[in-house]
């Protein structure tokens, strides 16, 4: 069912200017998280070679700001016309469902790799990824157009003027809702016997930011199906351009939290072996979960781009490691 903006002009701009305050301070989150976290992002990112996860990183990392600034434009705008909007919600609502789609894979990519890269997790997973991208492509496309703008009742205020559109939009975030939960699911399950058993940083902060970031999302996901099916046409986006920063922030802190964790877990474990200083860290949290906090094998895997704090020596990147764990370039 479509739906109408309000007869009255005070409210419906009271509500407009609401959504306004949450696109201003939806780039606001985003820029401050940028600025505290670019050391970790220099070290762990730019400061290693380059392969499909720090790809991963970076177009998720990046992509809000382009996002964000054309809602700005839209919702700030004090020369904008009603075919202009209109261009420019288009423009941004392809572009936003891009970049979801590339966060939500950094969480399919976090799930085979804790699954000991299970070829039926990735199956699975996989495919409810692609079906929540190819579901998208109609939605978006019938959403697009039943878009109209209309000119604002006040030439003092701002921005553009949406008077009706389509809820069939909640389909794109009920989708980003399933999958989420799947992976939560995942996550939970694999991770509960894991943590009991193990002391390890690297596992805690694996499964911390697995469980808690991913219960942050399906929240604001669920928040964003309600606000489609239930709030005033004017409210709409109220929670989009938050939901995208905040996919982008967590996402992000997930592989940026797991780096740091595996260079304590390799600075630990390379102290432990005073007899030498270790050029190479290797990570096995089967051995961890197992046996405590033994040596690591030999036939674990490595991990590069990091140095250890006794040596100085560089260690090797990783892929991520059996039954219960990753670290590394495997692991995102």
């Amino acid at each position: 069912m479509d739906k109408s903006v309000s007869s009255d002009i005070v409210t419906a701009t009271a509500r407009h200017q609401v959504v306004r305050y949450t696109a201003v301070v939806s780039m606001t989150v985003l820029v401050v998280d940028w600025v505290y976290l670019f050391s970790d992002e220099w070290e762990h990112i730019w400061k290693r070679r380059w392969t499909f996860a720090e790809f991963l990183y970076l177009c998720t990392r990046y992509m809000p700001f382009i996002d964000v600034s054309i809602s700005l434009v839209y919702y700030l705008s004090p020369t904008i016309s009603p075919k202009e909007c209109l261009a420019n919600y288009a423009t941004g609502t392809w572009l936003l469902v891009v970049g979801f789609a590339i966060a939500e894979l950094i969480l399919v990519w976090r799930t085979y790799a804790i699954w000991d890269k299970s070829r039926k997790i990735m199956w699975g997973v996989g495919l409810v990824w692609a079906a929540m991208v190819l579901a998208n492509v109609p939605i978006l496309t019938i959403f697009t157009l039943s878009l109209d703008f209309g000119p604002q009742p006040l030439a003092a205020i701002p921005g553009c003027n949406l008077v009706n559109a389509s809820d069939i939009a909640f389909g794109s975030f009920f989708s980003v809702l399933l999958i989420e939960a799947v992976v939560v699911a995942l996550t939970v399950y694999k991770g509960v016997q894991d943590v009991r058993r193990s002391s390890s940083t690297l596992v805690r902060t694996l499964y911390r930011d697995g469980v808690l970031y991913f219960v942050c999302l399906l929240a604001m996901s669920l928040g964003n199906v309600l606000v489609i099916l239930a709030a005033p046409v004017e409210y709409f986006d109220l929670l989009i351009n938050l939901t995208r920063v905040l996919h982008a922030i967590l996402c992000c802190r997930v592989i940026l939290h797991l780096r740091q964790a595996a260079l304590l877990s390799g600075t630990g474990a390379s102290s432990s072996q005073s007899s030498s200083q270790l050029s190479t860290i290797r990570f096995k949290i089967q051995s961890r979960l197992r046996a405590g906090r033994a040596p690591p094998t030999e036939d674990s895997l490595e991990m590069t781009g990091y140095t250890s704090s006794s040596g100085g020596g560089a260690a090797s990147e990783g892929g991520a490691t059996r039954s219960g764990g990753c670290a590394g370039e495997g692991c995102v």
